[in-house]
């Protein structure tokens, strides 16, 4: 994914340009946000924000509003709409959000919102879905920095209860661990070893009545590497990706920085994506992949350059469908 980042040193307003490329050849896509930090004079943050390329364009407009009724106490709503043209499901998706975040101290921070979305999207026919939810989360944090942390950890969970037109008009549970570890073994960032883990679920209906866009898929830039956006999980017939009910992720990255503005890193990661409730860690649905890394360290973080390759190239219809390696371009560590 390459990035390029534009901020303004303004109070009220600022300006982030992001260009990204997360498959050789086939994905380029960029985020544009104008902010303004004070709308209201009271510290509001209100943006308009645009993101995606090829096969995905979002654009949303928000506001979060800090210390509503009680100190701490952050008022959060948004509105987007999304075009898709991905592999695995192409139309608009529609959705509103509107929460209440609490940071409870330095580390910990929690959530409770109500969300609304519709969707018309396609892959083999045109399936037009609506649901409203609860979504709620749970943030502990205790890296040292957002950008290139190199000690401490981070977890975060979110659940979220959806009902809409599910088949029997049963709830959808979407529910998901994400956790990142960072050990220092030399003074500073000298070298270090960051892991990272993530498991994830949705319960409660059908696996072929779970909307398209709220499926696991994997792959690409914050997943497993090795593989296409997502192209992790199982691919159809027609060389589309099928997505899964469950996830489970996890990878390990040695960080090395050699000198005070160059580092170099190695990293192995590995996945599964099954439209089962538990993936089968021994079977297909296991896929690994491994890579290489630069970096070049500026004031606002790593510019960092990974190289990535699968240790398996599934083959559909007698025609390669995972590409040999990915190539990635980024502000900032990978996790």
């Amino acid at each position: 994914m390459l990035i390029l980042l534009l901020t303004s040193r303004k109070r009220h307003r600022g300006v982030l340009q992001q260009v990204s490329a997360m498959e050789p050849r086939k994905v380029v896509g960029g985020k544009l946000l104008w902010q303004h930090k004070n709308a209201f004079g009271n510290g509001e943050d209100f943006y308009i924000r645009g993101e995606g390329g090829q096969r995905q364009f979002k654009g949303s407009i928000g506001l979060r509003v800090p210390d509503v009724v009680w100190q701490d106490f952050t008022l959060s709503t948004i509105a987007s709409i999304t075009k898709a043209e991905t592999k695995a499901y192409e139309g608009h998706i529609y959705n509103y959000y509107l929460g209440l975040d609490h940071k409870i101290d330095d580390k910990s921070t929690y959530g409770i919102g109500i969300e609304a979305e519709l969707s018309d999207l396609k892959k083999t026919h045109r399936v037009n879905r609506y649901f409203g939810g609860l979504p709620v989360y749970y943030l502990y944090d205790t890296s040292n920095d957002r950008i290139n942390p190199y000690k401490g950890w981070r977890a975060r969970i979110d659940i979220a209860p959806y009902m809409g037109d599910f088949v029997h008009h049963r709830p959808m549970i979407k529910a998901s661990l994400f956790s990142t570890q960072y050990w220092r073994l030399i003074k500073k960032d000298k070298f270090i070893i960051a892991t990272w883990e993530r498991v994830g679920q949705v319960g409660g209906i059908p696996f072929s009545d779970i909307p398209l866009n709220r499926r696991w898929y994997g792959g690409g830039s914050g997943s497993v590497r090795g593989y296409g956006y997502q192209k992790l999980s199982k691919p159809d017939v027609f060389r589309n990706p099928l997505g899964g009910k469950s996830i489970i992720e996890g990878g390990i990255e040695p960080r090395w920085r050699v000198t005070e503005k160059i580092g170099v890193s190695v990293f192995f990661e590995a996945g599964a994506v099954s439209e089962r409730q538990v993936p089968g860690l021994k079977s297909k649905e296991l896929m690994c992949g491994f890579g290489i890394g630069g970096k070049y360290y500026t004031d606002i973080g790593p510019i960092r350059v990974d190289l990535a390759f699968p240790t398996k190239r599934r083959k559909v219809a007698g025609k390669s469908y995972d590409s040999p390696f990915q190539f990635y371009i980024s502000l900032g560590q990978a996790f």
